[in-house]
């Protein structure tokens, strides 16, 4: 597959999204596209949006798809924080929101109750 692209497979259809992330292994060489994959699967749409900070073009996932569940990332430092989540929830209107790459490690340490309440509050508007 390739950013854009889709593929039906047996068990459901796949669309790879953009990402907006930096690639690159340990040593500094090129690791390859960033991306995301939207999942249509048995009537539900599932959004991994994968290492990424919230770019305009999610509004259209949010128009083109019913997302029922996004898989966010919200750890800050080398993908979104909860700000940055808050912004992207505007665009997808997910119906749930699965938080993603954080507390793994001392500097993606955030405060998971407070970004439930925020993403919440916004949600509630």
């Amino acid at each position: 597959m390739n950013t854009g692209g889709s593929w039906q497979f047996p068990w459901g259809r796949v669309t790879q999204t953009y990402a907006r992330h930096s690639s690159s292994f340990p040593d500094g060489t090129y690791g390859g596209n960033p991306n995301g994959y939207i999942l249509e699967i048995e009537g539900k749409v599932i959004y991994d949006l994968g290492d990424t900070c919230p770019f305009a073009e999610m509004a259209w996932y949010g128009e083109d798809y019913n997302i029922d569940v996004a898989l966010m990332p919200v750890g800050d430092l080398f993908t979104m924080g909860v700000e940055g989540a808050v912004r992207a929830a505007k665009m997808l209107k997910p119906g749930l929101i699965i938080p993603i790459h954080y507390n793994t490690f001392p500097p993606i340490q955030i405060d998971i109750e407070q970004c439930r309440r925020r993403l919440e509050q916004e949600a509630s508007k």
